[in-house]
C-alpha cells in the first residue's frame, strides 16, 4: 500500500506494546469480515487467525452511505474518504487514565520534545462548532478545539478533540496531493477506539462515535 494514515501507524505501536492480536485475559471481539481492514493489516504482516481479537482494523466501504453529509474528496485515494482506524482492548495501565465514556485526542503535546509551540493561529473549521490551532511554527500539525483558549500560547488538553497533520503523497497516482488527516479517539466498554478522518469532515465526529459505539457491542454479541 502507497498510503497509510497516522492512526494505522499508530495502531502498529499499540501492538508493539501490547503484544499479538489475541492477547491472554483481554477482552475480545468478533468483528465480521466485511468490517476488517484486511488489506491494511496484511500490509503489516497481520491477520485474524482467530475469531475473537483483543484489537484490530477496521474499515467501512459504505461510509458515505451511512453518513450522509460526509465530504468525499475524490482527489485523494479511496481509504481518505472511508471510515476507518484500529480497536485495543484497554490494558490496566490505560483503565486507570481513560475512563469509560472518554473521546478526545490521546496524544494533547504534540509539539513537545523541544520544539514546544509559543503561539497558536487560531481559525474556525468550516461547517464545525471547532477552532484549528496550528502553531506558527510548525503548520504542518494542528490541534482541533472545542473552545477558543484563554491565550494562544497555552491550550487546556480537555478541549482538544482532535490532532491533525497535513500529508503529502509521494508516490502513486495521487502523488503531490495534500491531505489534512486527523485524528480522534474514544473508549467504550473497555475498548479504545481511534479512528481517521479528513478535516472537512470534522463535524460529523459525534456521528462517527455514535455509531462506533453501536459496533463494539454488535462485534461483542458476534461472540456469542
Amino acid at each position: 500500500m502507497k498510503y497509510l494514515p497516522v492512526v494505522l501507524v499508530i495502531f502498529i505501536f499499540v501492538c508493539n506494546v501490547h503484544g499479538t492480536l489475541a492477547a491472554d485475559k483481554a477482552p475480545t471481539l468478533c468483528p465480521p469480515t466485511e468490517n476488517v481492514d484486511s488489506e491494511a493489516m496484511t500490509a503489516m504482516g497481520m491477520s485474524l487467525k482467530k475469531k475473537a481479537v483483543s484489537r484490530f482494523l477496521f474499515l467501512f466501504s459504505d461510509t458515505s452511505v451511512k453518513f450522509p453529509k460526509f465530504h468525499e474528496e475524490k482527489s485523494l485515494p479511496l481509504r481518505t474518504n472511508q471510515l476507518h482506524g484500529f480497536v485495543s482492548a484497554l490494558d490496566n495501565e490505560e483503565r486507570q487514565h481513560f475512563r469509560d465514556g472518554w473521546s478526545g485526542a490521546r496524544f494533547s503535546d504534540v509539539w513537545s520534545g523541544g520544539s514546544a509551540c509559543a503561539q497558536f493561529l487560531l481559525e474556525p473549521v468550516k461547517g464545525a462548532e471547532l477552532i484549528s490551532a496550528r502553531c506558527a511554527n510548525d503548520p504542518g500539525r494542528s490541534l482541533l478545539l472545542n473552545e477558543y483558549p484563554e491565550n494562544h500560547g497555552s491550550i487546556n488538553p480537555a478541549t482538544i478533540v482532535a490532532i491533525c497533520s497535513t500529508q503529502k503523497i509521494e508516490a502513486g497516482p495521487y502523488k503531490g496531493t495534500e491531505s489534512v488527516d486527523c485524528t480522534h479517539s474514544l473508549v467504550r466498554n473497555g475498548f479504545l477506539i481511534e479512528y481517521s478522518f479528513q478535516e472537512p469532515n470534522s463535524a460529523l465526529i459525534g456521528q462517527f462515535d455514535a455509531f462506533l459505539t453501536t459496533k463494539i457491542d454488535e462485534w461483542k454479541q458476534y461472540c456469542n
